[in-house]
């Protein structure tokens, strides 16, 4: 099943936060079975160009908006918007409604806008938000592990172990997000990688990594800062 309307207005919670709560989805109206079907209950216009979206735009995935087939990948990044929504307090693009859809089926995620975001969350939202459903979970096991990874890196105590632990995940890997900003397209050579910096939504640059513990080294940092 396909909600199509996942934002904050259809979620509700019930119980006694922050100790036990559950989340709740409403309003089923425009969920679907498998592939949208042909008919809209709304229409938006684009230009010239009249499409049979439904939902509510600003929550919309790229598919969604486009009136192609969609499956629990849009669901997800309509969650992606929503959390987005909850950490910022606006919605992931603003303006006219033709303005909205075309930065949601173009632009990136300004993600420089998420100032004080741990990047942790960053990484969630990434994936979350990519353009391409392929790129996003695709299962809500994969959604769940992504979410439980991150609420553990945000746990009292987990910065020190995750320290220890950094030369095993070093280095980073093509498709990853890093600062919470830039994405790593492809690999150029040892530490180097051709990178997009998502808050342009269309920069591309190499970028060369360094380990954190070498940070601390002036002369390698000075060398890095200089390429």
């Amino acid at each position: 099943m396909v909600h199509r309307d996942i934002k904050p207005s259809n979620l509700m919670m019930t119980g006694r936060p922050p100790e036990e709560f559950t989340v709740k989805v409403i309003d089923f109206g425009l969920a679907k079975l498998g592939a949208p079907g042909t008919a809209a209950s709304s229409e938006v216009t684009i230009g010239s160009a009249r499409t049979g979206f439904v939902g509510t735009a600003h929550f919309a995935s790229p598919e969604q908006l486009e009136d192609r087939a969609v499956d629990f990948r849009s669901d997800v990044y309509s969650l992606g918007v929503t959390l987005w929504y909850m950490l910022t307090g606006k919605p992931l693009f603003e303006g006219s409604m033709a303005r909205v859809v075309m930065q949601h089926l173009s632009m990136a995620p300004p993600m420089q806008k998420l100032t004080g975001i741990p990047p942790a969350v960053s990484a969630l939202l990434g994936k979350m938000l990519a353009k391409a459903p392929e790129d996003r979970p695709d299962s809500t096991r994969t959604l769940r592990a992504l979410i439980q990874n991150c609420l553990a890196e945000l746990a009292p105590g987990s910065r020190p172990a995750a320290s220890a632990s950094t030369s095993s995940s070093w280095p980073p890997l093509e498709g990853q997000t890093v600062a919470g900003r830039y994405q790593l397209v492809a690999k150029l050579g040892a530490n180097t990688f051709r990178a997009l910096d998502l808050g342009s939504g269309s920069a591309v640059f190499a970028a060369r990594l360094i380990e954190p513990a070498q940070v601390a080294d002036g002369v390698i940092w000075g060398q890095s800062s200089a390429m």
